[in-house]
């Protein structure tokens, strides 16, 4: 055929269709470059150039696409003769990929006439051709990817600086607003209690003024009883006092009518005595009329002489008779006198000395009712007027209580407005410390999505790279052992295959992660036909310890079941009024030891969680009420003295370990105890 004859090939594959040069000369397959020389996939090829292999030149153009698949020696080698036999090789996703023997389509370009005819070429010079642009391919993408893994290294690296300095920032900004915080809360505390204790003793105070006002309302009821009896007293002695004064009226009545009875006597006495007068006058009438009948009795006794001379007999007995007469007549008169004299006397007496008795008596009567009742009266004024003072006095006392107390409600309600400002002011840098709490988190929570993001992005260009060099690997091996069984010598492409590492070799990557991860174990993808790759990923625990007294925390369980405090000194301290604070990036928890708290040389202190299920048994046994330890993958647990200070520390921060592993014999490296 010549060494001028080029032959062009059909490769119909994975449905597409390439055309590539193969030499007449040598009858290898060539890809040809601008330079003459191979120099990948993706190769322009003209007319005029030579075969790369024997210098024959070229006469034909054609493109070289990229050539999919590889194909199986060992199936190359078994059926030569078959065109269209499938065999499955591992790739960088772990997928296989069906190659095939392609039909050849030979074209003769000597004279311009074309035969087409199938052909079959030799299996090792298409595994060369084959071989040579699968490693130019391989050393293209491993230089590329090589230059991404630096390019990620340098990213990576730039954001660990990145998320290391804002650490440091939004440590000393969470620090900063933590003292702040805590000064402006211990502040708002102080108020409050001082508030408090203002409030309390304000309290005191308006429940004893309450009390004095109660036991004043109490006194000035009992008083205003008082005052309604004094005030019935005072109704009843009036009533009396009235009563007596119309007694009194009565008896000034009855005295002005015995006065006036007093004066009618007088004038009836004036009366008998003018009838007396007349009576006398009638008496010496009388004793006229017997001075008269006397000179009449002179005369008749001149008669009776006369006649007693005359009449000797008749004389006497007619002057017995006028003596008897006469002397009846006076004793009648004087009788009569004497008997109307002395019964006027004694009922004018008896009269005057009865009025009188029944005046004396019924002005002593009087005047002792009226002393007795104004006594009675006075003393009721007083009393009264005693209670009226009294009662103003109370009132006065209550109206300055109540102003009082109106003044102790007042600065109780000051108090309760400020209160209230105070915990709006709390709640205020609650909030904002909550927002800025939160902000800081999501902020932290993004840079871990983006380290994360970038560690997994990482970890899958590692294990890209991995499969890679594994694929290089066994493409090496693959072209070692064809040179060395057709004697050919080996020949240098862009990058070295033996500076990958070898398929047994282990990668493992160990950074603090934020999140909770399980550990988990996946099978990776095919190395070679009998081996298997795996990947194992294992948490585990960074623990630091530090102490400043003889008190360490020996250990804080990271599930968060228990912290254990130990003794290592030689003497006994008292750990009154300290606390323990567990701290992590979502919760803090504080326990406060009581007053009366003390480790003796070589005593373990183990507080528990409430759902740890352990029994409370003090001294070395406790458990927390209500509260939990936290749980996450860094815990900062501390020892605080009463004054705040840290007595002693401990940090836990969780490490996730990565292994990967090539088993050839397909067993699972963890069943053979193999350790990561």
């Amino acid at each position: 055929m010549g060494g001028r004859i080029v032959h062009k090939m059909v490769i119909e594959g994975s449905g597409e269709r390439a055309i590539g040069i193969r030499c007449g000369q040598c009858w290898r397959a060539v890809v040809v470059g601008e330079d003459g020389r191979c120099s990948g996939l993706f190769i322009l090829s003209y007319e005029g150039r030579r075969c790369a292999n024997c210098e024959a030149p070229a006469q034909s153009f054609c493109i070289a696409t990229r050539l999919k698949g590889y194909p199986d020696k060992k199936r190359m080698s078994a059926s030569k003769q078959k065109r269209s036999s499938s065999r499955t090789t591992s790739l960088a996703s772990s997928s296989r990929i069906a190659s095939a023997e392609y039909p050849i389509l030979v074209e003769s370009g000597g004279d311009g006439n074309e035969s087409s005819l199938n052909i079959s070429v030799s299996p090792s010079r298409r595994t060369r051709q084959y071989e040579k642009d699968t490693l130019s391919n391989l050393n293209d993408r491993l230089a590329v990817y090589i230059d991404r893994v630096r390019q990620l290294e340098l990213e990576n690296e730039r954001l660990n600086v990145r998320i290391n300095e804002s650490e440091v920032v939004e440590k000393k900004e969470r620090h900063d607003l933590v003292a702040r915080y805590e000064a402006k809360v211990k502040e708002l505390r102080d108020l409050i209690d001082d508030a408090l204790k203002e409030k309390t003793r304000v309290n005191m105070e308006a429940k004893s003024a309450l009390a004095e006002r109660d036991n004043l309302r109490a006194r000035i009821g009992k008083l205003e009883k008082e005052l309604k009896q004094s005030e019935k007293l005072r109704l009843s002695n009036d009533s009396l006092i009235q009563d007596l004064q119309a007694r009194l009226n009565s008896a000034d009545n009855m005295r002005r009518h015995l006065e006036d009875e007093n004066k009618n006597l007088l004038a009836e006495n004036e009366d008998l005595k003018q009838q007396l007068e007349i009576l006398r006058k009638q008496v010496e009438d009388e004793a006229l009329a017997n001075t008269a009948l006397h000179n009449q009795n002179q005369s008749l006794k001149e008669d009776y002489e006369f006649l007693k001379r005359t009449h000797e007999g008749a004389s006497l007995q007619l002057e017995e008779i006028h003596r008897k007469r006469q002397v009846e007549m006076t004793t009648t008169a004087r009788e009569m006198e004497r008997t109307y004299e002395s019964r006027l006397q004694e009922q004018l007496q008896a009269m005057r000395a009865e009025f009188d008795e029944r005046l004396n008596k019924n002005r002593r009567d009087i005047d002792e009712t009226y002393k007795n009742k104004l006594n009675e009266a006075n003393e009721a004024r007083q009393q009264m007027n005693l209670a009226k003072e009294e009662a103003a006095r109370l009132r006065l006392r209550m109206h300055e209580m109540e102003k009082v107390g109106g003044g102790y409600e007042g600065r109780i309600e000051s108090l309760n407005k400020k209160i209230a400002d105070l915990e709006s002011q709390l709640r205020f840098v609650r909030d904002d410390c909550d927002v800025r709490i939160s902000q800081r988190d999501k902020r932290i929570t993004e840079l871990q999505g983006e380290i994360d993001r970038l560690l997994t992005e990482y970890q899958d260009l590692f294990d890209l790279k991995v499969q890679l060099d594994t694929e290089l690997k066994a493409y090496q091996n693959l072209l070692e052992g064809e040179e060395s069984r057709l004697n050919i010598s080996q020949q240098s492409s862009g990058g070295s295959p033996a500076a990958s590492p070898s398929a047994g070799d282990r990668f493992s990557l160990s950074y603090t992660d934020s999140g909770h991860r399980r550990p988990i174990k996946r099978k990776r993808f095919n190395a070679s036909d009998d081996s298997l790759y795996y990947r194992n990923t294992a948490k585990s625990y960074k623990t630091t310890s530090n102490s400043d007294c003889d008190i360490e925390i020996e250990e804080h369980d990271t599930n968060g079941k228990f912290i254990k405090l130990i003794n290592k000194g030689e003497e006994t301290i008292s750990i009154g009024q300290w606390a323990i604070k567990s701290i992590t990036s979502e919760k803090e928890t504080v326990y406060k030891f009581h007053s009366r708290q003390t480790m003796k040389p070589g005593d373990t202190i183990t507080v528990w969680s409430a759902d740890s299920g352990e029994k409370h048994t003090p001294p070395s046994q406790l458990v927390m009420k209500n509260q939990q330890w936290p749980v996450g993958d860094r815990v900062k647990t501390a020892l605080v003295d009463a004054d705040g200070n840290e007595m002693a520390t401990r940090e836990s921060i969780a490490e996730l370990q990565y292994g990967q592993f090539v088993s050839d014999d397909g067993q699972d490296p963890d069943q053979r105890c193999t350790v990561m």
